[in-house]
């Protein structure tokens, strides 16, 4: 008897969750407002060739002082550590243009992605597994 209710108990609880979990998600989630967005990882070699002609923005995302002491030719500086970092790149950059990314190593540059994405610009591109050092030893474009 108590067995059979149980099983009658959980029953009505199974029955009474179930169009709850089986809704779809409404149209106002976040998901559904994000628009396609291109986030890629490229080695230093695909990256310099994929923006040198592209009339694209170079960011640098390392700190002032770093950028100051050396920088890729062209590049930017907006700040990862900045609390107001997406904000500042929304206010400096296109979301809709292609945004070419780095730092010292590609941690940075690598949550920086992330972040910019979550913003909605459109297409991102990272320097990864390399950075400014690796830019300059290459001997591409430096000021």
């Amino acid at each position: 008897m108590i067995q059979r209710l149980f099983l009658m108990a959980g029953s009505f609880l199974m029955i009474g969750l179930q169009p709850a979990c089986s809704q779809q998600p409404s149209s106002t989630t976040a998901e559904s407002n994000v628009q396609a967005t291109t986030v890629e990882d490229l080695t230093l070699a695909d990256f310099y060739a994929q923006w040198k002609d592209s009339g694209a923005t170079l960011v640098d995302v390392r700190s002032p002082e770093e950028y100051g002491a050396g920088h890729a030719a062209q590049a930017l500086n907006i700040n990862f550590f900045d609390n107001d970092f997406a904000a500042q790149a929304a206010a400096k950059l296109d979301k809709d243009a292609p945004v070419y990314i780095y730092c010292a190593s590609g941690n940075r540059s690598g949550k920086a992605k992330k972040l910019l994405a979550e913003a909605g610009f459109k297409e991102v591109y990272n320097l990864t597994g390399a950075g400014y050092q690796q830019w300059a030893a290459a001997g591409y474009p430096v000021e």
